[in-house]
């Protein structure tokens, strides 16, 4: 068996763009591995599951918008001020889930940030 190597890329119309172009000799085998992606509903539950334990009751995460982070994918949410007596105001900051383990990748700065920020919020008029 010779070396493995590994390319990067993502799926455009159907077709597998890799991140670099790469020239592989005629007849290489090729194996595809895609990670299975956790869905915009489930990372909004774990976001907002950790912005209700960690951050504060009155948040929530909405507007999610898949993004590519270095070679990662992360489900983005936008955070927002909650009350039954208004709509949502904001955002105030943004909380990240990991798209292929659903797990919060946001650490302490992004906890203080979103509570800096939603204390210093000035309330629309």
């Amino acid at each position: 068996m010779g070396s493995i190597a590994t390319y990067v890329g993502i799926v455009h119309n159907g077709k597998i763009e890799l991140s670099t172009p790469v020239n592989l000799p005629e007849g290489s085998e090729v194996y595809l591995v895609a990670p299975e992606v956790v869905t915009e509903g489930m990372a909004r539950r774990k976001a907002n599951g950790w912005l209700i334990g960690y951050v504060g009751n009155m948040l929530m995460a909405d507007h999610g918008m898949l993004a590519q982070v270095g070679q990662d994918w992360v489900w983005r949410f936008q955070v927002f001020i909650t009350s039954l007596a208004h709509e949502p105001w904001g955002p105030i900051g943004y909380v990240e889930i990991d798209a292929t383990k659903c797990v919060v990748i946001n650490d302490l700065y992004t906890k203080k940030t979103l509570m800096d920020n939603g204390r210093n919020f000035k309330r629309p008029v």
